[in-house]
């Protein structure tokens, strides 16, 4: 279910009417989400999984919202 309200998030922000000085402003947002205890023990995995499926988000196009799978390459800091 974490990818419902991600998905919610993403739609919202590309959906709204952001404005610079009168100008349109197109923004856009890359998500990661991972859930508990499906792919997470603690509170830093699931913050480590959720990291990994947002480069995976913009790996692959952004402007996504992707949920953690375990084939995704983790990335190292």
């Amino acid at each position: 279910g974490a990818l419902v309200p991600a998905e919610r998030i993403r739609m919202a922000i590309e959906g709204y009417d952001f404005r610079i000085d009168g100008v349109h402003v197109p923004i856009t947002v890359s998500v990661g989400a991972a859930s508990y205890p499906d792919n997470a023990n603690s509170k830093a995995e699931l913050i480590k999984k959720s990291d990994t499926a947002l480069y995976y988000s913009k790996e692959n196009g952004r402007n996504r919202s992707t949920l953690y799978n375990p084939i995704m390459v983790e990335h190292k800091d």
